[in-house]
C-alpha cells in the first residue's frame, strides 16, 4: 500500500484560498511594463445601468440577463446611486415579514387557525412581492453613491472601497455622467497581473 503523504514535502501545497480546478497552472501572458495607476486604466467602459424610474422587476430582469449583481442607477443621465441584488433581497425580506417577532409568534401559536393563517400569509406575501417589484429602483438607493473621476489614483479607489465597504465604484465625468465602473474583482485582476 502506497503512502499518500510520501513526497508531500517535495511538492508545494496550494494556498488555502485555492480550490481544486479554480487556479490555473498554465503560464500567464507576459506582464505589462507598468502597473495601472488610475481609475481610467482599470475601469470597465461599457457600463450596464438602469434608470431610477425603472421598476425593481426590470432591475431583476436586467441583472439576470447580464449576470451582474449590481448596477449604477441613473436619473437624467447622471449617476444617483447603485443598487445590488442584496438590496432587493433585503427589501423582499422586509416586505414579507412585517410586524414584531412576538406578533408573528402569537399568530402562529393559535393551533386551530394555523393552517388558514399560512394560506392567508402566502397570499399576502404574493401580493406584497408583486407590489415591491412594481416599485421604482430609486426606492432601493439607500446610500450615497461612491464615485470617482477617471484620473483618481487606484490607491484612492481602494481606500474608498474599504472605507465605504462597497464592491463597486462608479467612474463619472465632470458632468456626472457614467464613463466606467470598477469592481473589487477588477482590482484583484490588477494584483494578479502583477504577482
Amino acid at each position: 500500500m502506497a503512502d499518500s503523504s510520501r513526497g508531500a514535502a517535495a511538492r508545494p501545497r496550494a494556498a488555502s484560498i485555492r480550490r481544486q480546478g479554480v487556479c490555473s497552472r498554465q503560464p500567464r501572458e507576459p506582464r505589462s511594463a507598468s502597473m495601472p495607476t488610475t481609475a481610467r486604466e482599470v475601469m470597465t467602459r461599457e457600463v450596464v445601468t438602469i434608470d431610477a424610474a425603472a421598476s425593481i422587476a426590470d432591475f431583476v430582469e436586467r441583472i439576470r440577463e447580464t449576470s451582474f449583481s449590481g448596477l449604477p442607477v441613473l436619473e437624467d443621465g447622471r449617476a444617483v446611486g447603485l443598487v445590488s441584488q442584496n438590496d432587493v433581497l433585503r427589501a423582499l425580506a422586509a416586505a414579507c415579514s412585517p410586524g414584531e417577532p412576538e406578533e408573528r409568534r402569537d399568530r402562529l401559536q393559535r393551533r386551530a387557525s394555523a393552517f388558514l393563517l399560512e394560506v392567508a400569509e402566502a397570499h399576502r406575501r404574493s401580493v406584497e412581492v408583486t407590489a415591491l417589484l412594481a416599485r421604482p429602483v430609486r426606492s432601493l438607493v439607500a446610500r450615497a453613491l461612491v464615485s470617482c473621476a477617471p484620473e483618481t489614483p487606484l490607491s484612492a479607489v481602494c481606500s474608498a472601497m474599504l472605507t465605504e465597504r462597497v464592491h463597486r465604484v462608479v467612474v463619472v465625468d465632470d458632468a456626472g455622467a457614467v464613463v466606467g465602473i470598477i469592481s473589487a474583482l477588477d482590482l484583484v485582476g490588477v494584483l494578479r497581473d502583477r504577482c
